[in-house]
C-alpha cells in the first residue's frame, strides 16, 4: 500500500470531482477546504491526477451532493 502524498502544484491531496455544465460539456472542479468551495481546473489535469492516483475522486460536490 502506498501513502497517500500532495497532489502535484497543491499544498495537499486534492478532492476531485466532475460535473457537466449548461452545454454538458464535462468539467472538472476541485474543493478547496481553505476557501471552502469548489474551484474548476483543468479537466486535463482532473484526469491525469485521478488515473495515477495523486488525487481522490469525490462523488459529487462536497455540500450539494449532486
Amino acid at each position: 500500500m502506498t501513502a497517500k502524498t500532495t497532489t502535484p502544484g497543491y499544498n495537499r491531496r486534492l478532492g476531485i470531482f466532475f460535473q457537466a455544465n449548461k452545454n454538458g460539456q464535462r468539467v472538472a472542479y476541485y474543493w478547496s477546504f481553505g476557501a471552502g468551495r469548489a474551484i474548476r481546473m483543468s479537466l486535463a489535469n482532473a484526469e491525469l491526477f485521478i488515473a495515477t492516483d495523486q488525487a481522490d475522486l469525490l462523488p459529487g460536490h462536497p455540500i450539494r451532493g449532486c
